[in-house]
Parts: structure tokens; sequence; C-alpha cells
């Protein structure tokens, strides 16, 4: 629908009929309507949005995460931590067939210069009350922090342990009880009270029963 201020006689703003009306620069335009739009569709093209798309759903589904592990990197670059997590794992999703694969050990959920820990192999009990070891470094500080982080392709959705000090060297994560019988992707990473991170390191695949 078009808009005008003074008249039939006057510029305006909007689509008329086969035409769009519109100001630059202070001078009153028009231009003709593109009837044939350029979206050819073409398979590439539609393979390039398919990956796009799976990314823009990870991104979204894993932003309680990023918002601690890319924060660093956010506030570094005036951005925000979803964007900064897009970046960072444009190589992790691939074309399959019609579709797009992830590739879930290679993702990365945090970013920055802290030095990682080692983790040891997660145990889950009948509870699911997971349960996991690490090892900091010698120049780690004591009050930084270690945060896990889950994700169940299935359900799309995921979990963030409370933090818990590098000295105290176990970190627990209870698993909902619907995860059962759904693989899921386990991540480890170190935060400091200065909003920086270490890389995630990916901890295992495992299906709570």
């Amino acid at each position: 629908m078009a808009k005008t201020k003074n008249g039939i006689l006057d510029g305006f703003e909007g689509k008329l009929g086969t035409v769009i009306g519109y100001r630059w620069k202070g001078v009153e335009c028009m231009r003709a309507v593109n009837a044939f739009p350029h979206d050819p569709r073409t398979q590439a093209q539609m393979k390039c949005r398919t990956l796009f798309r799976t990314l823009s759903q990870l991104g979204s589904d894993m932003l309680q995460a990023a918002r601690l592990g890319f924060r660093g990197p956010a506030d570094a670059g005036h951005t925000t931590e979803y964007n900064c997590f897009i970046r960072a794992n444009k190589q992790c999703v691939a074309s399959v067939d019609d579709g797009a694969q992830v590739d879930y050990p290679a993702l990365s959920i945090a970013d920055g210069p802290l030095d990682e820990v080692v983790f040891e192999e997660p145990l889950v009990d009948n509870h699911l009350q997971m349960n996991i070891d690490f090892h900091p470094k010698a120049s780690r500080r004591r009050d930084d922090y270690v945060l896990l982080y889950a994700y169940t392709p299935a359900l799309r959705q995921g979990l963030l342990s409370p933090p818990v000090y590098c000295s105290q060297r176990r970190a627990t994560l209870m698993l909902p009880d619907r995860w059962r019988g759904h693989d899921l992707h386990l991540y480890g990473f170190c935060w400091d009270g200065d909003r920086q991170a270490s890389p995630s390191s990916h901890l295992g695949t495992l299906t709570p029963q």
C-alpha cells in the first residue's frame, strides 16, 4: 500500500500497482516492481540454507552455555555470544543427502585464553547424577570455575551444571529423567570472574539408562 502526504500529485512511499515509491537523498523516486524475484532455489543454494538453518537452531539451543563460554570474545568484538558461536562452528556442519550433519565432538561452546583442565571419564548413577573428576593445571587459580554442559540432539535440549571451584576437583550434573535412552554429548570448560573462558572440551557421548 502506498502513502501520500499532499495528494495524488505528490511523491509517495510504498507499492502502487507495478511501481514502488521511495525517497533517496531527499529526492522522490520510483522504480518498477521486479516481476521475477531473484530466488532460483538452486541445489547449492538450498544446501547453504539447510546448513545455516541447522547451525542457527543449534546456536539457539546452546545459547545458555554460549552466553558464558563466548562472553569474552563477544565483549572484545562488540557483538553477541550467539554470533561468536555461529562463527566458531561453521565448519562443524556438513551437507548429507538432503539434510545436514553436525560434528558434535568438534563443536565449540566456549573459547578464550584460560588454560583447560584435564577431565576424567564421566560416571552416571541410577538416579542420573553425573559426576566427573578433573585436574586443573598448576597455573590455574583455585577460585576459577569449572562447568559441564550436556546436550541431547534428539530432544534439542541442553543443561548447564552449577559452577564449581577448580580446587574442588569434581563437577556434578543432574540429568532430567526424560533424557533416559537418548544420546547426549558432554562438554566442559573453565570460566573466571573476568568473563573469560577456556576452549571447551568434548568429554564423550553417553546414553543414560
